[in-house]
């Protein structure tokens, strides 16, 4: 039995995970202009669980101490447990207001030339409360990352 497990677990290792996708280039409506936001963007591959994972925290000079949109994707390797439960579809939310946060998913679009249709995740509900801890480990995921390109380049 252990040995089938592990076999399961190995081929699941060796399971190549679908290609980078580019984040959408519209997003939801209503949302306000970043052309003067400062942009930080990160990517990473990772083994244990196997999943990719892009992402961008935008920050609005107006509130400089907060990521105030957060577009992302994790993508995990078709087959895998989860991939169906949590689809690679790229996830956006919005702190619009001291208590207004609004999150988006963007789903397969009507037609082919539309790549996604943006849909608000209805506040309280199940998929709304699911996101909180994937953006959790989203943040925790960029400071590790941060770290790791201070400590490769030597900074302290």
């Amino acid at each position: 039995m252990r040995k089938a497990a592990a076999v399961s677990l190995l081929v699941l290792a060796l399971l190549p995970l679908p290609r980078l996708l580019p984040l959408a280039a519209t997003l939801p409506e209503g949302l306000p202009s970043m052309q003067h936001w400062e942009k930080i963007t990160g990517d990473a591959e990772l083994t244990n669980p196997r999943l990719r994972v892009q992402y961008e925290f935008y920050v609005n000079p107006v509130r400089p101490g907060l990521y105030e949109l957060i577009r992302y994707r994790v993508t995990l390797p078709e087959g895998s447990a989860g991939a169906d439960d949590y689809p690679a579809l790229e996830k956006l939310q919005w702190q619009a207001g001291l208590k207004d946060l609004r999150r988006f998913e963007c789903g397969p679009g009507a037609e082919p030339a539309s790549p996604c249709r943006w849909r608000e995740l209805v506040q309280g509900s199940a998929e709304y409360h699911r996101e909180m801890p994937v953006i959790l480990w989203l943040y925790g995921l960029h400071r590790r990352l941060l770290a790791e390109r201070e400590q490769a380049s030597g900074s302290p």
